[in-house]
Parts: structure tokens; C-alpha cells; sequence
């Protein structure tokens, strides 16, 4: 008999891959999993997240609004709302509540470039619904009721169920070996170096042989954000996961995150998130 550690006759080459992607790369933090109703009369008022959203129906149908677009979600499929997306929903059954677990959490890229990951705002059918009917159903009660050991399992199995979507072709991760090598070496430095209250986008770009403006646009083109806003999300995601896993204080956070004085942490984190750190760590901690 025969041992065998890899299985690439098994697995289409674009799977095979993404495992690591998914795996070592992808960051999930997953900060709340409910299982949650809406009447037959029920309208949601348009509102933006600082997370992204997961719902998984397990009973009637959900017409989500964003721009200019609809989505209906209902049993056998889920509905990713990446954050910053502002949308309203409405009960689109009216004989039936509307029920589904909904996850909130971040995905970011661990040792990668690009976060967090542009994930489309859309529907998608779900592999196996009988499965993640059951697994995440399961997943509701293990988070509520022993949240040490139900953050992890449900985090895990974020990946496996992005994992699925991956290997139906329903989702394509980003890949930063696309950016222009400039802007490749400008994350790397982002990521290495933000923790220093002196790194900013000025010294940055002449660090990559680049003018403000001209270093400005490329980032622009390539990440699509501003590199200035890229830095502030960063710091910022680096201050969650610190207040969500550690007990350490707002100075000692905003030493190690690349903020001034943790009164100036306090006022960019309330603004980004529409709640203070203390509530925060209060509502989503490991404490909890």
C-alpha cells in the first residue's frame, strides 16, 4: 500500500490552487452567528455594514436592494454581502417569515496583499443544501452556547463552504500576482511596516520610485481604493483583531497598529465601525 499526501488527479488544477489560498492565506474572524427571523410585513431600512454578511434561508424568501440591483434569496442558496455596501431587504413571501442563520465577520488575507477580499455582492447556490442546512443550524448553537470552541468550527467552516463555492465556479479568489510590481512592492512595505506612527503614503511612494500623484493612480487602478484608505482599513483590521483576541489596553493597540495616541484609534475606529472600541470588544470579544 501506497501513501499518498497530494491528489492532483483528483482535483481540477484552478482548486488545487486555491486550497492554500483558502487555507493559510484567508483570515476569518467571525464575529456573530444568529439565527434570524423576518415577519411577513417586515422591511429592512437601507443601512451599510462594517462586516461582511452571510445569510443562509432556512425558510421562505428575502428580496435584498443594492444600487440599483435586487437579489432574492431563498432555501438551497446564500447571499454574500461584502461590507461597506449599503442595502435594505424586504420579506418576499407573503404567507411565510422569512428565516436564516446570518453570520457576520471579516476575511482578510493573512500573509497576502489583497484585503479584504473583493467578494461580489450576489446570490449563490449552495453544494450539498441539506448539509449547510445542518452544519451551520449546528453552528448557531455552538457558537452561542460555547463560544470557545464555536468560533473556530465556524470559521473553519466558512473556508470549507468558500472552498465549495470555489470548486463549482461560482467564486474566484483575487489574486495579487496581477498588480503592477510597484504596487506589489507598495503592500508588501503596507503590511510590513504600518505598525510605525511615522510610515505614511508620502514616504511610501518614494520608497517604490514613484511621484505622490503618480504613485497615487496606479495604486488606485490596481487595488482599487486609495492608498491612504488602504492604510487607514489596514490599521484598522489589525486593531479589531487585537481588541477581539487579546486584553490589551487602547494605548498598547494603537503602539502596535501604527495610530498616534489611542484617543486618535478611538475616534477612526468609531467612525469606520459606528461603534467605540470598548463596545466592540464588549459585543464581539472572545469574552463575550
Amino acid at each position: 500500500m501506497k501513501e499518498r499526501y497530494t491528489l492532483p488527479d483528483l482535483l481540477p488544477p484552478t482548486l488545487s490552487r486555491q486550497l492554500p489560498a483558502i487555507f493559510q492565506d484567508l483570515r476569518v474572524v467571525l464575529l456573530s452567528c444568529l439565527f434570524w427571523r423576518m415577519d411577513t410585513k417586515s422591511i429592512m431600512v437601507p443601512r451599510t455594514l462594517h462586516d461582511t454578511l452571510i445569510y443562509l434561508p432556512v425558510r421562505g424568501r428575502m428580496r435584498l436592494f443594492y444600487a440599483e440591483v435586487q437579489h432574492v434569496v431563498a432555501p438551497g442558496q446564500i447571499l454574500l454581502i461584502p461590507e461597506g455596501r449599503q442595502h435594505s431587504a424586504a420579506n418576499d413571501d407573503p404567507d411565510t417569515t422569512f428565516e436564516a442563520v446570518a453570520l457576520h465577520g471579516h476575511f482578510e488575507w493573512g500573509g497576502g496583499l489583497l484585503h479584504p477580499p473583493e467578494f461580489p455582492l450576489r446570490t449563490f447556490n449552495l453544494p450539498h443544501p441539506d448539509f449547510w442546512r445542518e452544519a451551520l443550524l449546528r453552528l448557531v448553537y455552538a457558537f452561542n452556547n460555547a463560544e470557545i470552541a464555536g468560533r473556530p468550527y465556524g470559521e473553519m467552516l466558512l473556508k470549507v463552504l468558500l472552498l465549495e463555492l470555489v470548486a463549482t465556479g461560482q467564486l474566484s479568489l483575487p489574486r495579487a500576482a496581477g498588480f503592477e510590481p510597484r504596487v506589489t512592492r507598495a503592500l508588501q512595505i503596507i503590511h510590513s511596516q504600518c505598525h510605525k506612527p511615522s510610515f505614511n503614503i508620502a514616504g511610501l511612494s518614494r520608497q517604490v520610485n514613484l511621484g505622490p500623484a503618480r504613485f497615487r493612480t496606479l495604486f488606485q487602478e490596481n487595488v482599487g481604493v486609495a492608498p491612504k484608505k488602504y492604510l487607514l482599513r489596514h490599521r484598522l483590521k489589525i486593531v479589531s483583531r487585537l481588541l477581539l483576541t487579546t486584553g490589551q489596553s487602547l494605548k498598547e493597540i494603537a503602539e502596535l497598529s501604527g495610530f498616534r495616541d489611542a484617543s486618535y484609534l478611538s475616534h477612526c475606529f468609531s467612525r469606520h465601525n459606528a461603534r467605540p472600541p470598548g463596545d466592540y470588544r464588549r459585543k464581539f470579544g472572545q469574552g463575550a
